[in-house]
């Protein structure tokens, strides 16, 4: 999770201490977890991006009540390091991911960013819980 008031001392407290953090400050915590269709070779990865989606929920529940916003952001395929090593070692083919895509291309990172901004700004101060695509469409296809 991400805390816009997060100090190093409370980084170092973990995660209880990054929810505590955004009461402090008013600012919500997102959490990246990718939506996305199972891919050969990645179960640990999948499991763990799908086990935040159940987190977000849970501790969005137990912390609303205090006053603490949680939410998820759920990236599509996005030009980052990552998924070029994949093109480059075969894993992913980037025509065929781009033309997945009802929005025909691979998303950036900047776009995930404005999505963060947008969860923490007065905009979203009524979205709780929520585990928020930003893909391209590809989960609404």
């Amino acid at each position: 999770m991400i805390s816009a008031g997060s100090t190093p001392s409370r980084r170092r407290r973990g995660c209880r201490a990054s929810i505590l953090a955004d009461r402090e400050t008013g600012q919500p915590s997102p959490a990246g977890c990718p939506l996305s269709a199972s891919l050969p070779g990645r179960a640990s990865y999948h499991a763990a991006k799908h086990g935040v989606v159940g987190l977000t929920g849970s501790a969005a529940l137990e912390y609303a009540p205090r006053g603490i916003r949680i939410n998820a952001v759920c990236p599509g395929i996005i030009n980052t390091p990552m998924v070029s090593d994949m093109i480059e070692k075969g894993e992913l083919d980037l025509a065929e991911s781009e033309a997945s895509q009802p929005i025909a291309r691979l998303g950036t990172a900047e776009e995930i960013a404005q999505a963060v901004l947008w969860l923490c700004s007065p905009g979203a101060s009524f979205v709780v819980g929520v585990a928020l695509p930003v893909d391209g469409g590809y989960v609404a296809q």
